[in-house]
């Protein structure tokens, strides 16, 4: 558990943001009834939350485990928990994961990345005394992740590289939304297209 923070107008812009992006992704009352179950993400699809505010760039990533490492249950082997402390530890170097414009001199400050995987020894432990209960159940886990780059010239940012796809080959595609001091926009990045301009 991560200490609270107080909330910043980027925090506030950031939220914004997700708010904007589960409308749009949250389909009609209608649609769900067609459709029958709603699933909490789909494998493949990332979503990222980018804001700018004075030097401050932050950046936030929510993706499905299954694109990160390629499962989503809790990590049952040792390879599997190999595969997590990887991750983690890949994640964490937002550096080589966000390309900033040198011209910007934008430092990372700040990477947290959380995942219910990271907690496998402690979910082994309370498994034991479960087993068979929820085997049919079908789990959802992600990886979440949050940035913040401190920028000398934070005028100079004119676009940032995504370098998640050449790191996670099983994500596809990423929506971000951005805040940036000249308004809202959105843009859908793919392996082959990965530049945000800003």
């Amino acid at each position: 558990m991560r200490a609270k923070r107080p909330l910043t107008a980027i925090a506030v812009c950031l939220a914004a943001i997700a708010v904007c992006l589960a409308a749009i992704a949250v389909p009609s009352a209608g649609a769900l009834a067609a459709e029958g179950e709603h699933k909490p993400h789909v494998h493949g699809e990332s979503k990222m939350r980018l804001a700018v505010e004075g030097s401050t760039l932050e950046i936030e990533l929510e993706s499905p485990a299954h694109d990160i490492v390629g499962f989503e249950h809790m990590p049952k082997t040792a390879a599997q928990r190999d595969a997590v402390k990887r991750a983690v530890a890949a994640l964490g170097n937002g550096e080589a994961l966000f390309r900033l414009w040198p011209g910007a001199g934008c430092k990372l400050r700040e990477a947290e990345v959380e995942t219910p995987l990271a907690e496998a020894e402690e979910h082994e432990k309370h498994e034991e005394h479960k087993e068979g209960e929820h085997a049919d159940e079908e789990v959802h886990s992600e990886f979440h992740a949050h940035y913040r780059f401190r920028c000398a010239e934070p005028g100079r940012l004119g676009a940032v590289e995504v370098m998640l796809f050449e790191t996670f080959p099983k994500m596809e595609e990423i929506e971000l939304g951005a805040v940036l001091p000249g308004g809202q926009r959105a843009k859908t990045l793919k392996p082959g297209s990965n530049r945000f301009d800003f």
